[in-house]
């Protein structure tokens, strides 16, 4: 660049010489009678002629000469001087920082809210078929008592088998009454065909002079799958329910709040109740939350100031002195409560930081290369504090770092 610059100068010197020299020979000639005139004495016919170079051409000479020195000084001379080059990268390190932060409180909202919500039940419940279950009443029409062991075996009008569960007693009856007793029975079938009707035993049986007369049998069912109700079911609608309660209340907070204000955590009183119960039989579950919520609100910007001086100690507690923080770091609430007006917030504060090269450690490490070959300045800088990557170029294709530091530059690349 600055070579072009000269060439034009040069250039632009020689042609207003030309036009120097142009414009004087224009000019009107001198008669020799005329000369005669301006000089005394006697007038020389063709005088000889000056030798040595016009003085049209020193000047565009001793540009020229100039140029062809400049050029040497500007372009030539750098190719054989030393110099070098030191790239390097800052380290970067990702710090967080936990702790809570107690700030001036205002109550914005307390409030009581229900809200209810059927959903289906996805639990499912197996019944075994069962046996019915009844009464036998046997009556002795012998005066003499009479007895029938358990076990033993009735058939009713329906072909029904029934076995006694107990021993009966009989005692002997009157000639005006027969005497009886009542054991329990069970139907020999499993299922709901065991359910006879009362009288289905009805007649002589088992002894001499004794009737049998059943009730009614219940209780048989037979083999089936059904839904339940399970706990899955009934917490899934309740985190649902509790969310919409935690919408209204924010929605009905924010209007309330003061420019620069900030909401915190809602704190929330609730019970849950379901109908029916976990692992009932049912297609279908009621649940109802009820929550008694109290929010509150805080000053965002003392909230940023106490975040700040967190981060900045865990820097420095985690990486010491040099780092700065590249961007501001990113904010997690995790818990609030609140206690006297007074809020407590636990955050968790992630960011990146940045080793910051001071002017006395950028000199140090000049000075720590010079006369170094490239490997051994390369090695050296990876262990200076805050270097990540390291290289060093060195101009003309030499192998050894200049002797002196104002031949070596440095070059800080941020990765990002």
């Amino acid at each position: 660049m600055q070579t072009d610059e000269l060439k034009d100068q040069i250039d632009h010197l020689i042609e207003e010489v030309d036009n120097s020299s142009d414009s004087q020979q224009s000019e009107e000639p001198v008669s020799e009678g005329d000369f005669s005139e301006l000089i005394e004495g006697e007038v020389i016919e063709n005088p000889p002629k000056p030798h040595g170079i016009s003085l049209r051409w020193l000047i565009p000479i001793g540009l020229v000469s100039l140029a062809l020195a400049l050029v040497g000084v500007l372009v030539i001379a750098p190719l054989f001087a030393e110099s070098a080059t030191i790239i390097i990268t800052p380290d970067k390190q990702t710090v967080t920082a936990k702790g809570d932060i107690t700030l001036a409180a205002r109550t914005v909202l307390n409030k009581t809210f229900t809200l209810s919500e059927q959903v289906k039940t996805t639990g499912t419940g197996h019944q075994p078929a069962t046996q019915a279950h009844g009464w036998v009443t046997f009556y002795n029409s012998l005066q003499s008592p009479q007895d029938i062991p358990a076990g033993t075996l009735l058939i009713g009008t329906d072909g029904t088998h029934v076995t006694t569960d107990s021993d009966a007693y009989i005692p002997g009856g009157t000639l005006a009454t027969n005497g009886s007793t009542t054991v329990s029975a069970h139907t020999s079938i499993v299922g709901a065909a065991g359910n006879i009707h009362s009288g289905d035993i009805n007649g002589t049986c088992c002894r001499d002079y004794v009737f049998a007369y059943n009730s009614t049998f219940s209780g048989g069912q037979d083999a089936r799958d059904y839904k339940t109700a399970t706990s899955s079911d009934i917490n899934t609608a309740q985190k649902e329910l509790t969310s919409l309660i935690t919408t209204q209340l924010t929605t009905d907070a924010q209007k309330q709040l003061y420019p620069n204000e900030t909401m915190g955590l809602p704190t929330c009183q609730s019970k849950t109740a379901s109908t029916p119960k976990a692992g009932s039989e049912a297609t279908q579950v009621t649940v109802s939350v009820t929550s008694h919520c109290t929010l509150y609100s805080y000053n965002h910007s003392d909230l940023v100031v106490q975040e700040q001086l967190l981060f900045t100690q865990a820097v420095n507690n985690q990486l010491g002195t040099g780092y700065t923080v590249k961007e501001n770091p990113t904010e997690t609430i995790t818990r609030s409560t609140i206690n006297k007006g007074m809020v407590t917030v636990s955050v968790v504060l992630t960011g990146n930081c940045v080793y910051h090269f001071r002017s006395d450690e950028i000199a140090n490490m000049q000075q720590l290369v010079t006369g170094k070959s490239r490997e051994q300045a390369t090695r050296l800088l990876l262990h200076v504090r805050g270097v990540h990557t390291a290289g060093i170029q060195i101009d003309n294709g030499k192998n050894t770092v200049p002797g002196n530091v104002k031949d070596i530059a440095v070059n800080v690349y941020e990765k990002e």
